[in-house]
């Protein structure tokens, strides 16, 4: 099913009414580098959420994981690994602005780092 801009954008803002949040991936071509970002974040916690490198239905997977943990608390410090959302392959390289940003960058290029 194809949606119009009209109707996309109320898809979209119906899973951010439901959910606090929706979850965008732009890259489907083989010659692209993926990435995906959340939508509605920013109104709770003040940045957004954009991750990498990684396909889609993982990408939004650990998306909507990060975005639950966000919204109960966690934040990030630059740096940072991101190890504990998929077992045995997800290692995650936290980028956050230098200053007053509202976008949080995980780098996915960095999977393997478990086995």
């Amino acid at each position: 099913m194809t949606l119009d801009m009209p109707q996309y954008l109320d898809l979209v803002r119906s899973k951010i009414d439901q959910f606090g949040w929706a979850v965008q991936g732009i890259g489907g071509d083989p010659t692209e580098v993926p990435f995906h970002y959340t939508v509605g974040l920013w109104p709770h916690v003040g940045f957004e959420l954009l991750l990498v490198g990684v396909e889609h239905q993982q990408a939004t997977q650990f998306l909507n994981v990060m975005a639950t943990r966000v919204m109960k608390g966690l934040r990030f410090r630059n740096g940072g690994l991101l190890d504990d959302v998929f077992d045995h392959y997800f290692c995650m390289t936290v980028f956050t602005p230098e200053t007053g940003g509202r976008l949080n960058v995980i780098n996915g290029a960095n999977m393997g780092c478990r086995e």
